[in-house]
């Protein structure tokens, strides 16, 4: 499983990536990824947290920012509780990202008819590149 990259028109070399982060397997493999990548060397990472409080969310997050910052990036870590679909969407424009990194939600087929899928929502609001990890 490959991440797939969504880009908008007018494509351009991202500056501010911000990863969305919610401590998953994917997710955490998607820390790695970025941390070990030369195409990201040098790029400020914000590392966005967000969804319903849970009890181990700061040591995820710490995890994160820690591998991050080993790695050589300047990380800028933050918990915002809420749906996560709303907030990514507003710090994405707060922050003037210009690349979002993501993991896509793995739900049944069946599922995603009945319920949508927040992956697809978000995808089809996105305004910048997206990289969706799987």
């Amino acid at each position: 499983r490959r991440p797939v990259l969504t880009v908008t028109e007018g494509f351009k070399p991202p500056e501010r990536v911000m990863i969305a982060f919610d401590g998953s397997g994917v997710t955490r493999r998607g820390v790695e990824m970025i941390a070990a990548s030369p195409l990201f060397a040098g790029l400020p990472i914000h590392l966005l947290m967000s969804g319903k409080p849970r009890a181990d969310a700061p040591r995820q997050l710490d995890w994160a920012h820690a591998r991050l910052e080993t790695a050589g990036f300047a990380v800028t870590p933050a918990w915002v509780p809420g749906d996560a679909e709303t907030v990514i969407a507003r710090v994405v424009q707060e922050q003037s990202i210009d690349l979002l990194v993501m993991g896509a939600f793995g739900h049944s087929v069946l599922r995603r008819l009945i319920l949508g899928s927040k992956t697809a929502d978000l995808l089809r609001s996105a305004t910048i590149p997206t990289l969706l990890l799987r």
